[in-house]
């Protein structure tokens, strides 16, 4: 394999490559090879000057009618081309050629996105292309800033980043509907953003203070769905999107897990439960309340029950089908083998984080 070194020939390589309209396989090869040699031999790391001969090299492709999923498809294959060269080469450094390489596909697929997204903008300020917008927001690409001011649309400091699971695959019909809900919630000239996957429907709404719209939205959703859907909702700034929308996943997930109702679950809602679900010490601790009953399930069976109803005699003797005495009898019991007090305040807390937990791990 031919190695290049020097930032300059290489750079001056692909202008004329991109001059004589070269496939992007060839041009990105040419590419990946030139920094990669760079980036093993002198240490350096991809930079903005050598994506800038990427996103030209991108136009010219947009221009000459090639789609974004070929070019792609050419920064994949370029990758594996060019790793595989050096693979093959004896004294080379391949731990050092992989992170380059992964980092420079990684890259340039960044850029070319960004490109064909912006090239797309430019022609139409259609729903299609805000959802593009979105999705770079909820990736944390770069240009999501240069592609708003394409579409001419305000993005605030501030979203509340509302993420919703669908039952079923989601139809084209489907992507309407929510666009309907949005427009009918919001009204005309509205700067609410939303893409929409196969599982999840993810809708970047600008806050207005204490803003009851994000339940109007899932109202109408709800009722045009014709189920109520499980979701979460999470105030972040603009730049933390992909962060915000990872937490809302898991406070759905975490709702899920413990068979809560479909609803649009807020942080606070979930808070206690998803600190406790975190892995910890204190959580290992909690974990380890209930051991002593492990080998009753009888009485496990009771505390259970009888924390899930409010510490109400009435209610857990009814629930298990026994007699208040017996209950009573079974509590004083539990008391004894756990070594506290499970009527004082503080051991019912024990006792709901432990039951928690339990159920935490019962149903992951």
């Amino acid at each position: 394999m031919v190695i290049h070194n020097g930032a300059t020939g290489g750079s001056k390589r692909l202008a004329d490559r991109r001059r004589r309209r070269v496939t992007p396989c060839e041009f990105l090869t040419e590419w990946t090879k030139d920094v990669t040699a760079r980036s093993v031999r002198g240490g350096s790391e991809v930079n903005d000057t050598d994506l800038v001969a990427v996103r030209a090299a991108s136009s010219d492709w947009i221009s000459c009618g090639i789609s974004v999923d070929s070019a792609l498809e050419a920064c994949r294959e370029s990758g594996t081309y060019v790793l595989t060269q050096w693979m093959g080469e004896a004294g080379s450094d391949a731990t050092a050629a992989s992170r380059a390489v992964v980092a420079l596909v990684s890259a340039a697929t960044t850029a070319i996105g960004d490109e064909y997204a912006l090239a797309t903008g430019r022609e139409s300020g259609s729903s299609s292309t805000r959802e593009g917008l979105a999705r770079a927001l909820i990736l944390g690409r770069p240009r999501w800033s240069e592609l708003a001011v394409q579409l001419g649309v305000d993005i605030p400091a501030r979203y509340h980043v509302v993420v919703l699971r669908v039952p079923d695959a989601v139809s084209e019909r489907r992507v309407a509907v929510v666009h309907d809900a949005i427009d009918a919630t919001f009204g005309s000239g509205h700067d609410v953003l939303a893409a929409v996957d196969r599982a999840t429907v993810t809708i970047l709404v600008p806050p207005t203070g204490d803003d009851p719209s994000v339940d109007r939205l899932t109202s109408r959703l709800n009722q045009s769905f014709g189920s109520a859907l499980l979701g979460a909702t999470v105030d972040a700034a603009n730049t933390d999107v992909p962060d915000a929308m990872g937490f809302a996943n898991e406070l759905i997930a975490l709702a899920a897990k413990l068979g809560r109702p479909p609803k649009v679950y807020r942080t606070q809602d979930l808070v206690l439960e998803y600190q406790m679900s975190r892995p910890g010490p204190g959580r290992e601790v909690i974990g380890t309340v209930l051991d002593p009953l492990r080998d009753r399930p009888v009485l496990l069976e009771t505390i259970t029950a009888y924390m899930k109803s409010q510490q109400s005699r009435r209610s857990t003797s009814r629930k298990l089908y026994i007699h208040n005495n017996t209950l009573d009898s079974r509590l004083k019991k539990i008391s004894e083998l756990l070594g506290f007090d499970i009527s004082s305040v503080a051991g019912q807390r024990r006792l709901e984080a432990a039951i928690f937990i339990d159920d935490l791990d019962r149903y992951s």
